[in-house]
Order: structure tokens, then C-alpha cells, then sequence
């Protein structure tokens, strides 16, 4: 758990940093697993004012592997960050939201 609300905001904003260009090298290198296919489906990840929490963090992705990395990197980082109810994270597929987490 993050003692502060600064580190809370650094350990989610970590967390966002998970776009393809994350998982290009180890995916080129023949590592074909869970965590390559679904971070490489991730193509863009936007923070904005939240609707229903102060903070939306919107992952856009052209795969549904891509909500393996939303839950299991940034879900996890945003449950321990002492800030989960100021953000609200939205998995957009190909355009459509399939997902809210939070």
C-alpha cells in the first residue's frame, strides 16, 4: 500500500505505461506468452477527467488479451495504491468499451 497520495498517483502512473512498444523487444525475441500477446494489444493509454471518479484512465487495445495486462499490471497497482476510489479504468476494444474496472 502507497503511504501518501503522491505516491499512489506515481505508482498508477507507472502503470500506464503500458503500451506496445513495452513488449516489441521481448515479442521480436520469440518470448510468445500472456504477458507479450497482451501487452502488445495494447495500443494507447489516455488519462482524463473520470465521469463517475475524479481520474479515468481509458486502455485502448485491438485485442481482449489486453485486459490480462489492465488487470493484472495497472488493476493491481491502482487496489494498492491508496487511491482506487478517485480512479476508474475503462478498456476500449477496437473502438467499443468492453470493460470497467473499479
Amino acid at each position: 500500500m502507497a503511504l501518501s497520495i503522491e505516491a499512489g498517483a506515481a505508482k498508477v502512473g507507472d502503470g500506464t505505461d503500458m503500451a506496445e512498444g513495452r513488449a516489441r523487444i521481448p515479442y521480436r525475441g520469440g518470448k510468445v506468452d500472456m504477458h507479450s500477446i497482451s501487452a502488445t494489444s495494447i495500443k494507447r493509454v489516455d488519462i482524463d477527467e473520470g465521469e463517475d471518479k475524479p481520474v479515468s484512465i481509458r486502455i485502448y487495445m485491438d485485442n481482449p488479451a489486453g485486459v490480462f495486462q489492465i488487470e493484472e499490471v495497472i488493476g493491481k497497482k491502482v487496489e494498492t495504491s491508496g487511491i482506487s476510489k478517485y480512479v476508474e479504468l475503462i478498456a476500449i476494444e477496437n473502438g467499443r468499451e468492453i470493460k470497467t474496472v473499479g
